[in-house]
């Protein structure tokens, strides 16, 4: 018992001594280049029918059921999905 307990011990104070030495903040950059003009990348992020060409979720699911509401890309318009249990049920609007 008295080995058991003194592994966790040393286990602990390991922990302990690894807590203190290890950075307290960390900083993620992800960069990428898009070879065409802004207002096409534009109209593309703003339109929820478009964004179904990129969308990694669409793959994950391509029986997925889509319905759209509102005129594309304005204020007001939305999309609702209903998927596979990778993509689930769930309803995005542009605000």
């Amino acid at each position: 018992m008295k080995i058991l307990l003194y592994i966790i011990g040393v286990l602990a104070l390991i922990v302990g001594i690894l807590h203190f030495m290890a950075p307290k903040t960390y900083q993620v950059d992800r960069k990428i280049v898009v070879s065409k003009d802004v207002d096409t990348v534009f109209k593309s992020l703003c339109s929820l029918k478009e964004q179904q060409i990129w969308s990694p979720w669409a793959e994950k699911d391509p029986e997925m059921k889509i319905t759209y509401s509102g005129n594309d890309g304005t204020i007001g318009s939305f999309t609702h999905w209903t998927g596979n249990k990778d993509v689930g049920e769930g309803k995005q609007e542009i605000k």
